[in-house]
């Protein structure tokens, strides 16, 4: 299209590393960022708002205060799973905006009882 459209993609790109870097951690994601907590909500909610999806299925159950997983491993939660498929209804698409393989997506549609194996 135009610039206003290389300027959002580029925009998405930039957000969805720092969601990426964090955690799903959007508070963290804004100060890398530079802007407020609201603000960057304000902007993810508007423009982005497949990007809060994201942030949610990177959000992970920890007991320690840096937010890492214990495991090492970055768990997507069943709400962030049914929530993409709903978005895409599709597996190639849904694995892609949670950032993950196709393979794992329909695995975890699958546990989840959105598919059948």
């Amino acid at each position: 299209m135009g610039l206003t459209s290389d300027i959002h993609k580029l925009e998405a790109k930039s957000i969805r590393e720092a969601i990426s870097k964090t955690n799903g951690n959007l508070t963290h994601a804004a100060h890398i960022l530079g802007f407020s907590r609201t603000s960057f909500s304000s902007i993810l909610q508007t423009r982005h708002p497949k990007l809060l999806v994201v942030a949610e299925s990177l959000r992970t159950k920890t007991g320690n205060l840096r937010g890492r997983p214990r495991s090492g491993k970055v768990e997507h939660s069943k709400k962030a799973i049914k929530d993409a498929w709903q978005k895409t209804k599709r597996i190639a698409s849904g694995a892609r905006l949670l950032g993950i393989p196709a393979s794992t997506f329909r695995d975890l549609l699958v546990r989840y009882g959105v598919l059948k194996s």
